[in-house]
C-alpha cells in the first residue's frame, strides 16, 4: 500500500533524507530490521529504491541514521537542563513522541557490523553522561559508580514504553513515567553489598552445549547473523553434528526460548514457597527474576529480542508465557497499591525493562554490588 502522506512520485522534497529516516524508523520498529528491505522503505515513500541510495549506502547505514536521530532528541532534552522534575518530565514526553527508541537501540543495533555501532555507542555514552551530570549535581554524596548506575536505570525506565502499547491520557502517562524515573533518580544507597547469584548452569550434554552456545551467539550477534556452523564452533562440534539434535537453526532458537522460559518460571515458583501476602510475594518474585537475569543475561536477551524469528504458533506460546508472568505481577501489584490495570502494567513493564537492559550493560554488571543494587531498584518500583 502506498503511504498517502508520501510525496508524489517524481518530486524531490528538500527534506527527503528526513522522510527516509522517518519511514525507516516506523518500519524497523513495526517489523524488525531483518524483515525490512530498502524496497519496502521506497514503497512507503512512493519512490524508486535507487532514490534511497543517494542518501544512504545501504540498510545498515540507514539503521545507524535512524537510531542516532532518535538519540539526538533525548540528548537535547537532557542537555536543556533544569530541575530533575523538569528534565524527567521532558524525557517522558519525548519518549511518547519517539516511542521506538528502546526497541531500536536494544533490539536492532546489534544487527549492525561492529564498525557501524561506534557512533551509536558514543550517543549512548553521551546521553548517559549528560544525565549522570544532573544526578551528580543533585546528589553529590554518591560515588561515580552509583551515579552511572542511576543514570542508566533512569534512561531504561524512560524508554520502557517502547516495548508495549499500553497507554493513558498523555499527561497521566507523563506523570506516571516521570514518577517511575524519579524513584530511581532518588533511590537511597543504590549500590550495596555484593549478593550471591547462581552462575549460568553448566551444559550437561552435547544438546545443552549447543543451546548454550546458540543463546550466547543469538544474544551477541542476533539470530539472523548467526549460522549453524557458528553455533557448532561455539559448542565445540562441527556444524553438521548439530543436526543429530536439531532440525535447524529455528528449532534451536525455539528450544532455547522454551528452556529459558521454563527455567524462569521455575525460579519464580521456587521463590513463592515462603508464602506471605501480595507484597512479600511480589518482592520475592521480582527479586527471583532479577537474580535470573543477572545470572543469565544471554537468555534474557534472546527471550526479548528473538521472539519474532519464531514461527507464529511457537511465538504465540512464548509470548503467552511472558504475558502470564507479567499479568501475575500486575495482579499482585494492584493488590498492594490499588493501581488500575493499565497503571499496574506500565509499572511492572518498567521494572522488567530496567532489569533486562542493565544486565546487558557490561560496565555495570561487572561492578561489585550490582545484583543487590538492581534488586533494590526493582523492588522500589513495584510497590
Amino acid at each position: 500500500m502506498v503511504n498517502e502522506t508520501a510525496p508524489a512520485r517524481g518530486t524531490r522534497p528538500r527534506n527527503r533524507r528526513a522522510l527516509i529516516v522517518a519511514a525507516a524508523t516506523s518500519l524497523f520498529v513495526e517489523r524488525g530490521y531483518a524483515r525490512v528491505f530498502m524496497d519496502d522503505i521506497a514503497r512507503e515513500l512512493n519512490v524508486v529504491p535507487s532514490s534511497l541510495y543517494r542518501h544512504f549506502t545501504g540498510k545498515p547505514a540507514l539503521l545507524v541514521a535512524v537510531i542516532r536521530s532518535e538519540f539526538a532528541f533525548f540528548i537535547d532534552v537532557v542537555a536543556e537542563g533544569g530541575t530533575p522534575t523538569e528534565v524527567l518530565r521532558r524525557f517522558a514526553a519525548c519518549e511518547l513522541d519517539h516511542r521506538g527508541l528502546g526497541v531500536l537501540w536494544q533490539r536492532e543495533a546489534r544487527n549492525l557490523p561492529a564498525e557501524e555501532q561506534v557512533g551509536i555507542r558514543a550517543d549512548i555514552r553521551l546521553l548517559t553522561s549528560t544525565l549522570a551530570a544532573l544526578v551528580s549535581a543533585e546528589r553529590p554524596g554518591l560515588s561515580a559508580r552509583e551515579v552511572d548506575f542511576i543514570a542508566a536505570g533512569v534512561i531504561s525506565a524512560g524508554v520502557s514504553v517502547s516495548f508495549h502499547h499500553s497507554t493513558l491520557p498523555r499527561n497521566e502517562l507523563i506523570d506516571l513515567l516521570s514518577g517511575v524515573m524519579a524513584r530511581i533518580f532518588w533511590l537511597e544507597a543504590p549500590v550495596g553489598e555484593p549478593m550471591q547469584v547462581a552462575a549460568e548452569p553448566a551444559a550437561a550434554g552435547r544438546r545443552e552445549a549447543v543451546l548454550a552456545g546458540a543463546i550466547e551467539l543469538f544474544a551477541k550477534r542476533g539470530f539472523a547473523a548467526t549460522s549453524v556452523d557458528d553455533i557448532g564452533a561455539a559448542a565445540g562440534i562441527t556444524g553438521p553434528t548439530i543436526y543429530h539434535h536439531f532440525s535447524g537453526k529455528h528449532e534451536i532458537l525455539a528450544a532455547a526460548i522454551q528452556s529459558g522460559m521454563d527455567d524462569l518460571w521455575e525460579a519464580v515458583r521456587l521463590s513463592d514457597r515462603a508464602g506471605g501476602g501480595p507484597k512479600a510475594m511480589l518482592e520475592r518474585e521480582v527479586a527471583a527474576y532479577t537474580a535470573f537475569a543477572v545470572a543469565r543475561p544471554y537468555s534474557i536477551r534472546t527471550l526479548i529480542a528473538e521472539l519474532d524469528q519464531l514461527p507464529l504458533d511457537e511465538r504465540a506460546v512464548a509470548v503467552e508465557s511472558q504475558r502470564r508472568l507479567v499479568a501475575r505481577w500486575v495482579k499482585l501489584q494492584r493488590a498492594v497499591t490499588g493501581d488500575g490495570e493499565i497503571v499496574g502494567r506500565i509499572r511492572i513493564l518498567a521494572v522488567t525493562s530496567v532489569v533486562n537492559d542493565l544486565v546487558q550493560t557490561s560496565r555495570l554488571r561487572s561492578g561489585p554490588g550490582f545484583a543487590s543494587a538492581l534488586t533494590a531498584v526493582a523492588r522500589s518500583l513495584v510497590v
